[in-house]
């Protein structure tokens, strides 16, 4: 219809039927022309959209990992594009579904990664794009986040332990003024986040009070020590030390300035009572002499000198001495021990060496002590090796001491170096007289024997009776000869050779 109306217009315009044939050809295949355009973007359309949801296909599989696989394509010549289509979007439905689900539960595990690392100062984990799903991946975060949980742990553990220890610094210092952040430190430090840089800031207040603890202790003690001297020298009662002692158990800034008004009370008693003990002192001093057997000639003038005028430095000098006098004494009684040990043994060594001239002591007529035997051979071994040892140690460590102190040594009125010389060579002297006197006794009785046995008559020789057969051929002879009267052990060997003669050439031994 629309037809034979453009014809009715192309006549009434004056063209004939070719010309209008020929319009209506050229109008048609504009008309044609257009039509395959817009069909070939619709085409073009069609397999752009399959070709962007299949490359997001191929992403989503590849988001996925396995068991998730790109989807096989149908025949092209057989399948159209919008069967091509709507299989394609169909599969894409329910990659998306899966890869939706998978990156909301990353989503999940990476928001607490990145919050766990924020508020430990880290920078937050950033998921890469596109964001990879696949069960390593999400096992690899879920790691990590656990990871990093005990880590969080630890860091608040450790927080809270330096916290702690700097909220004992700042309760032991008795520090009331604090800042926000050292507030914030020792009532709710979890407040303040779990950074590293937290821990330095903690560690650096925790250094700065321990110093500060450190300097006040030092103080302290060095007051105290002062203290306790005054306390002993002034004869303060353990009562008011106790108590003064309760009062200032901290390292307040109230305690150190405590302990320095007792310092100062204590100063000022001492001026007040100084003749009074410089006196004191001065009597332990000659107890101290004494106990070092020093003679009174020798006592230092100084300490015995009128208090004329009693000031800080004769008390000073007063102890001085004192501490010098106790030193030597202490070095004194180290060596006493060793000097009392040998004086026992020689004293021992005397009783026994007395005792030897009882010849009868072991083996008395009455009770018989059956541990003599035994207390005299342990004794021996003393006399013989600790005695000497002794001896050695003494001499070694005498003249140090000597020379330390620079005076002898002296016990009981004596330089005990020249009693161990003199009693060593008296003894060494006596036992050589001993020995000489042995000796002289020893040739008197052997000179007194032989004049015994020349006054005594010859005994006259038995006959002897003679057999056909002696077993000592020389027999005769020796029973004709008479012993010599000197050697005894003489006669008793031919004593003794006549018997054995006698029983060999008998009647008895004859028989044969």
């Amino acid at each position: 219809m629309a037809t034979a109306a453009l014809r009715q217009v192309w006549t009434e315009i004056g063209l004939d039927l070719i010309e209008q044939e020929r319009a209506l050809e050229r109008q048609l295949q504009e008309f044609l022309e257009y039509k395959l355009m817009d069909a070939e973007n619709t085409k073009s359309h069609y397999l752009e959209e399959i070709s962007a949801l299949d490359a997001d296909v191929a992403t989503f599989v590849s988001q996925l990992g396995d068991p998730f696989k790109h989807p096989e394509r149908g025949d092209a010549a057989v399948e159209t594009l919008m069967d091509q289509l709507a299989r394609v979007r169909a599969d894409h439905a329910a990659l998306k579904k899966v890869v939706d689900d998978r990156t909301a539960a990353l989503s999940v595990v990476v928001k607490e990664l990145a919050s766990i690392q924020s508020l430990m100062g880290e920078t937050p984990y950033a998921a890469p794009v596109p964001l990879d799903l696949t069960p390593v991946n999400f096992d690899k975060l879920k790691e990590v986040v656990r990871v990093k949980k005990i880590e969080e742990s630890n860091r608040r553990q450790a927080i809270r332990i330096v916290a702690k220890e700097y909220r004992v610094l700042i309760e032991q210092l008795k520090v009331f003024e604090l800042n926000d952040f050292d507030r914030a430190i020792t009532t709710d430090v979890d407040a303040l986040g779990l950074s590293m840089n937290l821990i330095e800031l903690i560690s650096t207040r925790i250094a700065e009070a321990t110093k500060l603890k450190t300097e006040r202790e030092e103080t302290k003690s060095a007051l105290l020590k002062q203290i306790h001297a005054l306390w002993d020298r002034l004869k303060i009662s353990s009562n008011a030390q106790d108590d003064f002692l309760d009062s200032i158990k901290g390292i307040g800034a109230d305690d150190v300035q405590a302990t320095h008004d007792e310092l100062a009370r204590l100063q000022h008693l001492k001026r007040e009572r100084i003749g009074e003990l410089i006196t004191d002192v001065r009597g332990q001093i000659v107890t101290l002499w004494q106990g070092l057997e020093i003679p009174e000639s020798d006592f230092l003038p100084t300490m015995l000198a009128p208090l004329a005028d009693a000031t800080d430095d004769l008390l000073t000098a007063h102890e001085d001495e004192l501490k010098r006098l106790d030193a030597q004494l202490t070095a004194r009684k180290a060596l006493i021990k060793y000097l009392e040990k040998r004086e026992e043994i020689i004293t021992e060594r005397a009783q026994y060496e007395e005792s030897l001239k009882d010849p009868e002591r072991l083996i008395g007529r009455g009770a018989r002590d059956s541990g003599r035997l035994l207390r005299e051979e342990k004794l021996q071994a003393k006399i013989k090796h600790d005695l000497p040892k002794l001896t050695k140690l003494l001499v070694e460590k005498l003249p140090a001491w000597e020379t330390d102190f620079n005076m002898p040594f002296v016990f009981q009125g004596e330089r005990y170096l020249d009693t161990i010389e003199r009693v060593d060579s008296d003894y060494a002297k006596q036992k050589e007289i001993e020995r000489l006197e042995k000796e002289r006794m020893k040739r008197e009785k052997k000179a007194g024997s032989a004049v015994t046995l020349e006054d005594k008559p010859k005994p006259k020789p038995k006959p002897t009776s003679l057999t056909k057969r002696m077993s000592c051929p020389n027999q005769a002879g020796m029973l004709a000869s008479a012993p010599s009267p000197v050697l005894h052990n003489a006669v008793s060997l031919g004593r003794e050779s006549l018997t054995k003669c006698k029983l060999v050439g008998g009647p008895e031994s004859n028989a044969y």
